[in-house]
């Protein structure tokens, strides 16, 4: 990299664009040769998968190396210096008072990553830490130029967020929920910053998530209705996991339907069918040697 280029990136921002967030982060830490931790980023579009196929539309950041400290070469092995003894585990939160209503959630030691790759779930969110996020999420709106009423309750393991909208639910909602999942997205993102552990964070508008659920509750049976009656399989669009387990559930109790997910990534199609069919498709009679009622294929996608 020439120290021309390497000027460049650190006093201006360049684009990346990406099928999610996490895509365009990531070509933008090879780009800049740097990980997230180095680089400062602006999220200008969360981009969108649409649903049913329709309206995908891609993640855009734009990034640029953190002003830092000229590197320094580092010394030969033989000359580097011993390693330091390692320290007692940190408090996890910042000595002295709590912080009290609208302070900022205090910066915290997070828990060690598994193998899995996800944070183990950690202490419940303590009331100072529910109103910070509620206050959170108050001054993320007003940088959008909204001045709206929000609340935030825990309910069993989950925190949920909820935005009063008025008259301005179409705009926090947008096209098939791609706002709001966006300010969910970036609202996660800082909170995972700064609170140890795993936290299950829902956001909504008005009911807007609740009614999203009951239209694909009454999508996925009215579908089943129409496997049973022509034998036909029917497939749903890309669906994100959280509405594709609303799906499921919603015919996991018929016991004349199968329902699988198909696909790669995160959004996945669902193929609703009849049981005794490979997914959708009629089992060939058995030929030569076949052993009648074999079990069909597993499921599972």
């Amino acid at each position: 990299m020439t120290e021309a280029r390497e000027e460049y990136m650190s006093h201006n921002h360049m684009e990346y664009q990406g099928k999610d967030i996490d895509e365009a982060v990531a070509k933008a830490c090879g780009d800049l040769q740097a990980n997230r931790a180095e680089l400062e980023i602006e999220i200008v579009s969360a981009g969108s998968a649409g649903i049913f196929g329709l309206g995908r539309k891609k993640a855009v950041i734009r990034a640029r190396r953190k002003a830092a400290a000229p590197l320094v070469p580092e010394p030969p092995l033989s000359q580097a210096p011993a390693p330091a003894s390692p320290e007692p585990d940190a408090p996890t939160r910042s000595k002295g008072k709590r912080p009290g209503k609208g302070a900022p959630l205090t910066t915290a030691r997070r828990h060690p990553t598994p193998p899995s790759g996800r944070p183990e779930p950690g202490p419940p969110p303590t009331p100072e830490d529910i109103e910070a996020i509620r206050g959170l999420t108050q001054t993320l709106l007003a940088k959008m130029g909204f001045e709206l009423e929000v609340e935030a309750s825990l309910s069993g393991d989950q925190l949920r967020v909820r935005i009063h909208p008025g008259a301005h639910l179409e705009e926090l909602v947008g096209r098939e929920g791609n706002v709001l999942d966006a300010l969910q997205y970036l609202l996660r993102k800082i909170v995972a910053q700064r609170l140890p552990g795993r936290l299950d964070l829902s956001l909504d508008a008005g009911n807007y998530r609740e009614q999203r659920q009951q239209e694909l509750r009454e999508l996925a049976l009215d579908l089943a209705r129409q496997v049973k009656s022509t034998g036909t399989s029917q497939t749903l669009g890309a669906l994100n996991p959280a509405d594709r387990r609303i799906v499921h559930l919603a015919l996991k109790d018929d016991p004349d339907i199968r329902s699988v997910s198909i696909g790669e990534g995160l959004f996945k199609r669902i193929r609703i069918y009849l049981p005794g069919t490979t997914r959708g498709r009629r089992r060939p009679a058995p030929g030569p040697g076949a052993t009648e009622g074999a079990a069909p294929p597993s499921d599972s996608p």
